[in-house]
């Protein structure tokens, strides 16, 4: 999920300004991240989903799955290093020590004059939870202070080296919120947010999921679209799974079972992948009967 704009910015806010997740299910395979991208820039396509990557300034914050269910979250940034996600040996993002004079930026050239505020950026600070439910967030409190919150009430405080390199956050700054499976052993996993917000900022997002389309988020902005999906629990309370392969097969509804069925066809339209198989949200308005209904997969 992106800002629709770029004017997200927390810099020249002059109040804190708070960018955060909160998390009512959580994939139970670990590993599975989710993540908060802030990116300077106008124009950027939705295609462009791993800015972490590809763009040359990226702050940006990784909340992992542990296997006894705690979370952790890690904040860090990048700046004039495109091309790199914190793989060696541009460890822009796991760097410990924040480095931000340009000569320090392996891509300097000798002779150059030193640019404050640009260089390889590093990890700014990190916080536990004993459980990755519940509300995540990252509070800047000036233009270089932030604080980082767990939903168990822990908090890490950081900072950017200067207010150079703060100014290289500024507006034009696009917001991303989403996940990244990281392996194919984690792809079809599930992640579900009770809300995404943004607050304290002069354009704000603060609703919960199943209205914020309309509140300045772009459902486009990644890898596998039909796998985000908005659900208000008051009408589509329902998943339906089935494994694969079902070539030919179809999905089936009926309000009793026996010879005197009569089976109706449902859309498979929309239907996203699920570990084993597919899953599809289903609405309460497209079912027979929602005290006693059957489902079945079957091949005319």
């Amino acid at each position: 999920l992106r800002t629709t704009t770029p004017q997200y910015s927390w810099v020249g806010a002059g109040a804190p300004v708070t960018y955060s997740v909160t998390v009512a299910d959580y994939s139970k395979k670990p590993g599975m991240s989710t993540v908060f991208y802030l990116v300077p820039g106008t124009g950027l396509g939705t295609g462009d989903n791993f800015p972490d990557y590809g763009q040359p300034r990226c702050i940006t914050g990784y909340l992992n799955n542990n296997a006894d269910g705690s979370g952790n979250l890690r904040l860090a940034y990048k700046n004039e290093l495109g091309g790199s996600n914190g793989q060696a040996p541009n460890d822009n993002y796991g760097n410990g020590s924040p480095s931000d004079l340009w000569p320090d930026n392996p891509a300097y050239v000798p002779g150059e004059p030193k640019k404050p505020g640009t260089g390889i950026g590093g990890t700014l600070c990190s916080v536990n939870s004993a459980s990755i439910l519940g509300k995540w967030s990252i509070t800047f409190t000036s233009n270089t202070s932030v604080t980082i919150t767990s939903p168990s009430g822990q908090t890490a405080t950081g900072a950017l080296p200067n207010e150079e390199t703060a100014q290289l956050f500024a507006d034009p700054m696009y917001a991303y919120f989403g996940t990244v499976p990281g392996e194919p052993v984690r792809i079809g996993e599930k992640v579900v947010f009770s809300e995404i917000a943004i607050t304290g900022g002069p354009n704000q997002v603060n609703t919960d999921i199943a209205t914020a389309m309309s509140e300045g988020l772009l459902e486009k902005s990644a890898s596998a679209p039909t796998g985000i999906v908005f659900i208000n629990p008051t009408e589509n309370p329902y998943w339906f799974f089935w494994s694969l392969p079902a070539s030919g097969y179809k999905l089936q509804q009926s309000v009793d079972l026996g010879n005197a069925a009569i089976w109706e066809d449902l859309a498979t339209t929309g239907s996203i992948n699920a570990p084993g198989g597919q899953r599809l949200l289903l609405s309460s308005g497209i079912l027979s009967n929602l005290d006693k209904n059957f489902l079945r997969m079957a091949k005319p």
